[in-house]
């Protein structure tokens, strides 16, 4: 693997030291950077299917789309330390990177035809161009969705599409929002695209995961 998440991995404290400790500028994807740094290197990333974590979802949508947002953000400052990543790790692979530039496209296309038929001309050339995106990622997701309720049994699959186009969209509000500020010349920040998190109840901020 060329990527593992920190939410269940080990490393070793001398490779860490080696490649720099972990890039505190970051808020989400540092640990994106972490590995990136470490195969370069040469050491090995592995995952053990053994291994089991809990993990914590967010609860309501609200709270979901504000974390994809950062995760949007946040991927956007770690493709522009690593350029060579653009398109990608093993986790999240270009088909996936893809989506959300294709979903801005999609949404810039339909604010241009709401505005063209406000000024009383044609958009339905934007508007076809803005349905065609979305029915595409919509049925990418779709088939994605169906495989993964057959081979686990489980019709939560179902809804992947779209809980996958509601990701979309956070990411590609993510994409303007630091387009924008990144031609405003305003320096990034770790909470730009990750909050902590408030400490579980009943545990100090030291001993909360």
């Amino acid at each position: 693997m060329n990527h593992v998440c920190t939410g269940n991995s080990a490393y070793r404290a001398a490779a860490l030291k080696e490649v720099g400790l972990f890039d505190e500028a970051l808020g989400y994807a540092a640990d994106n950077d972490m590995s990136y740094r470490l195969t370069a290197a040469g050491y090995r990333l592995v995952i053990r299917g053994e291994a089991r974590s809990v993990h914590h979802w967010r609860d309501g949508w609200w709270t979901y789309l504000a974390q994809q947002y950062g995760f949007g953000y946040g991927r956007l400052d770690l493709v522009a330390k690593h350029r060579g990543r653009l398109t990608g790790d093993d986790v999240s692979r270009w088909s996936m990177m893809l989506h959300a530039p294709l979903m801005a496209v999609a949404i810039a296309a339909a604010v241009l035809a709401l505005l063209l038929w406000a000024a009383g001309s044609s958009g339905v050339v934007p508007g076809l161009v803005a349905a065609s995106v979305v029915g595409i990622l919509a049925v990418d997701r779709l088939v994605a969705g169906l495989r993964a309720a057959i081979r686990l049994r489980d019709p939560a699959g179902l809804l992947f599409a779209p809980m996958h186009l509601l990701r979309d969209v956070a990411w590609a509000v993510a994409i303007m929002v630091w387009s924008v500020r990144r031609m405003r010349g305003i320096a990034p920040r770790p909470s730009d695209s990750m909050h902590p998190r408030e400490p579980a109840s009943g545990l100090s901020e030291r001993q909360a995961p």
